[in-house]
Formats: C-alpha cells, structure tokens, sequence
C-alpha cells in the first residue's frame, strides 16, 4: 500500500512539474539510448573537485537520520522512496540546504547485508559488479534547485563517500537524450562502456545492445 501511495505522490508531482508530455515520454518509448558508464575511484581526489565555502551540506543517509525528522524533504515522493530504499539496504548521500533535503542519489553494492541489494537496473543495463565495485542510481534534485550546478557536488560527494568505504569502482548510466546528466557525467569523467537500445511500455522494460 505505501508503494503504491508513492507511486502516486510521485506521478502528480512530476507532471506538476514537468508536464503531461514528458512524463508519458518517461513510461513509453522505443529505441531510447541508455550509455552505461564507469568511473575508477582509486585515483580519484574529490577535494580537488569540491568547491570551496559552499553554501550547503552533503550528508550520508541512515534510517536513523530520517526517523529522527532531522530535515525534511522538499519533494515528499522522494521522503517516501527514501524510506523504502533504506528497507531494502541501499546506501545515499543528500543535499542540505536551510535544513531541508534538497537532493539525494542511491547506492548498491554486492556486499551489502539486504536481501534485496541486488537493483533491478543492473539487470538490463547488463552491469555486474564485483565485491569491490557499486552501482549508483536515482540522482535527483528539487526542480528548484536546478541549474545551480548542486548534482555535480552530490555525485562527487557520494563518490567520496563510497572511496572512503573501500569502493574501487563504480558504475551507471544516463539516457542520451538527457542533456544535463550527459555533462554531470562527462565533467566527472566518467568513462562509457557501451550503450543499450531501450524500450519500455509503463513497467515493461527491455534493451538490447
């Protein structure tokens, strides 16, 4: 029942923000380009790529965090799906800002201690991962927040978080058509590893390479 609440909640606040239009565009497509992408945290120096006196917080999520009501989320779907990624054992990382939760992005690795840490993304992305290695998903930001270069701090910060954890590796993706994540990423260095042909009508999703 709170899954589907959530659903709810969240198709109502993505037309109400983006419109009819793109949220059919997201639920029913063909031949759409899904690039898979990698990035080597070894070598990688996130203080060199942080800028310095920023205005905001990056935060390692807990279930203890959001139990405990320390900040609340600016988009309530998001609230929700925190909730239930933490149940399943997925790792995240948010923004702060005037002690609201601006943003978050996800994290799964094959060593986690959930029975479900395993992303149903990985399966039609045809990604992997080692012991050592993670998956990091659903980067979002509050439609407010946008264009104020706030994603670019979140995934470095949550690369941060996972090198410091021991991680040597971590992968993702993002749809061609998406302008900003194909700069997030390409300012990030991240590197392509293939690229996927996707379809998908409402839950029904299939690729091919």
């Amino acid at each position: 029942m709170k899954q589907f609440v959530m659903r709810v909640i969240q198709v109502y606040e993505f037309i109400k923000h983006n419109g009819l239009s793109s949220f059919l565009h997201e639920v029913n497509y063909r031949n759409r380009t899904a690039i898979v992408v990698e990035k080597s945290l070894i070598e990688f120096d996130a203080d060199k790529e942080q800028p310095e006196n920023c205005p905001i917080n990056v935060i390692e999520l807990r279930p203890e965090f959001l139990a405990e009501n320390k900040c609340n989320y600016t988009v309530k779907n998001r609230y929700l799906k925190a909730t239930q990624y933490l149940k399943k054992g997925y790792g995240g990382c948010a923004i702060i800002k005037d002690e609201k939760i601006v943003g978050d992005i996800w994290f799964t690795t094959p060593n986690t201690s959930a029975e479900n840490y395993y992303h149903p993304d990985c399966k039609w992305l045809q990604i992997s991962c080692a012991e050592d290695q993670v998956y990091t998903f659903d980067m979002f930001l509050s439609p407010d927040e946008r264009g104020n270069n706030f994603a670019s701090l979140l995934q470095t910060s949550a690369l941060k978080v996972l090198r410091q954890k021991g991680f040597t590796k971590a992968y993702g993706y993002y749809w061609s058509d998406n302008v900003p994540a194909l700069w997030v990423h390409r300012m990030g260095k991240w590197s392509e590893v293939k690229r996927l042909k996707v379809n998908r009508f409402l839950f029904f999703k299939q690729a091919v390479a």
